[in-house]
Formats: C-alpha cells, sequence, structure tokens
C-alpha cells in the first residue's frame, strides 16, 4: 500500500518533468505564436505578445533552476563545486539527479518512493 507521504513525493517529481519540459516546448512554439500574434494583433501589439511570451520564457527557466529536490529541500538543478575557497553554484538545466543529495529524479519510480519517505 501507498503511503500518503509517497504519493505527494511521486507528484512533485511528476512535477519536476512538466517544469523542466515547459522551457523547451515554450522555445519550440515561439515563432509560430509570435508570427500569429503578429498577422492577428498587427505591429504594435505583436510586440507587447513578443515581450510578454519572453518574460514567461524567462520565468519559467527561473522555475526550472529553483525547483526544489523532495529528499533534501535544495534546488536540484544547482550543485555547489568549491573553486579557490569560494562557493558557486552552478545550475545545469536537465541533470537526471539532485546535485545535493543525489536523488534520481527524471527516472523516478515506484520503487524508488521507499527510501524518500
Amino acid at each position: 500500500m501507498i503511503s500518503q507521504g509517497s504519493e505527494d513525493v511521486r507528484k512533485r517529481w511528476r512535477n519536476l518533468r512538466i517544469i523542466l519540459s515547459l522551457p523547451i516546448v515554450l522555445f519550440l512554439v515561439f515563432l509560430p505564436i509570435v508570427g500569429l500574434g503578429a498577422r492577428l494583433l498587427g505591429p504594435r501589439l505583436w510586440l507587447v505578445l513578443a515581450w510578454f511570451y519572453v518574460g514567461i520564457f524567462v520565468f519559467s527557466g527561473y522555475l526550472s533552476a529553483n525547483w526544489r529536490c523532495p529528499n533534501c529541500g535544495m534546488p536540484f538543478n544547482q550543485k555547489i563545486h568549491k573553486f579557490l575557497s569560494l562557493a558557486i553554484p552552478i545550475s545545469l538545466a536537465y541533470r537526471s539527479r539532485c546535485g545535493s543529495c543525489g536523488a534520481r529524479g527524471l527516472s523516478y519510480t515506484r520503487d524508488d518512493a521507499s527510501h524518500l519517505c
């Protein structure tokens, strides 16, 4: 039987997949949406639409870079590297494991739920 805690963890890992795919989808549909907006709205409103779309794209990148791991609570895509006694967080966009605790995020299965709760 699956406990409520493991169901919540499973839901959070599914959210990671959605959040990581959102910038890719937004990038791929940028030209068709903005092109259609230019044709339908005219040149002035087209520019407003383009800037609004870029804002959504940047926000989705922010979400994917700062999504927190359900296991350790640290940002999933960031790993702290020490260089000349400086702690430098480096964010890689599509990690398969958490940068802090090593939890497997993108290959999450039902068998992995037991050690997270």
